[in-house]
């Protein structure tokens, strides 16, 4: 987990353009904690090079602050918090530290509506318009799966719209351009470049493109916190760390239920390599049969079943 400059501060729905260049931001870093993490063992003297490792993606990536942890085999063999979590406060980061979770939070509504499923109050090939009702008909073939993969097709501002925003009386929340100043709303600061049809964030070689000249003054859509996709969830490394003690020992779901999680979904029809389970991201970040999940530029999970490894930042 790390901690967040505020010119960083993307949120978005689903993991779209904008969470694919995130992802390509943690992909090295990850990959090289999982190489790392794979000669970890009790001894203090395995702990420098990953010290070290950090240390140095640290300054190449301007990063104040950032706590790791390291799982083999459901036990902890590191947990250490590095640099600060306020810049301004000099307040340190530390295995308490809160982040915001973000997108991370699709693994727990992933691994409740797997609990629906074990108790038998619904199948994850069931439309969900069996389920929720007043869906447009045109949704009518989209199931649970499709939902939890990632995999609808659909553009989410019409339900939101006649579901959430209308019937609490939100007037002020809207639709638009992300880019666009809102008059009389909050701004963003930023010094990530977009593109000039304001639709993506600018990329360049895989990576982001920051400015060098200055920063640009965008505006930003204001939504309440339950209104959020994540609801404003906010946890340390301590919880995450729980969390996956909970979800592989059993605790939470069955291991078959696991299982079925982490299985890659291919979209009908297409070419494309799976990029989603349900809930999870199978995008081979630290190399084939990897399995993650993440947040935003925040928070992000990696696990290795082949050398029975967990790595989260």
């Amino acid at each position: 987990m790390r901690r967040q400059s505020p010119q960083y501060g993307v949120c978005v729905n689903d993991l779209t353009h904008t969470d694919g260049v995130i992802l390509k931001m943690f992909a090295s870093t990850i990959a090289g904690l999982a190489l790392f993490g794979m000669a970890l063992a009790p001894a203090a003297v395995r702990a420098n090079p990953v010290d070290n490792y950090i240390a140095a993606k640290m300054a190449e990536k301007s990063i104040p602050g950032l706590v790791l942890g390291v799982m083999r085999d459901g036990h902890v063999v590191k947990q250490k918090a590095y640099g600060y979590a306020n810049l301004e406060l000099k307040a340190p980061a530390t295995l308490d530290t809160s982040f915001a979770l973000a997108s991370s939070t699709k693994i727990f509504t992933a691994a409740a509506i797997m609990q629906l499923v074990e108790q038998g109050k619904l199948t994850l090939d069931q439309p969900v318009s069996e389920i929720v009702a007043g869906l447009p008909t045109s949704w009518s073939k989209v199931t649970v799966r499709h939902c939890l993969s990632h995999t609808t097709g659909l553009a989410y501002e019409d339900y939101t719209q006649r579901f959430v925003l209308d019937p609490a009386g939100i007037k002020t929340a809207r639709f638009g351009d992300a880019w666009a100043i809102i008059p009389g709303r909050a701004d963003l600061y930023t010094n990530l470049d977009i593109t000039a049809d304001h639709k993506w964030l600018a990329v360049r070689d895989e990576e982001p493109v920051l400015l060098k000249t200055g920063i640009l003054h965008y505006g930003q859509k204001s939504w309440p916190d339950y209104v959020q996709s994540q609801a404003g969830l906010n946890g340390s490394i301590r919880d995450l760390i729980k969390w996956e003690v909970a979800l592989d020992s059993g605790k939470v779901i069955k291991a078959e239920s696991l299982a079925e999680m982490e299985r890659p979904y291919r979209i009908e029809g297409s070419k494309d390599s799976p990029f989603f389970g349900l809930g999870f991201v199978t995008y081979p970040i630290a190399g084939p049969g990897s399995i993650s999940y993440g947040g935003g530029a925040a928070v992000w999970r990696v696990k290795v079943p082949s050398r029975h490894l967990i790595v989260i930042v």
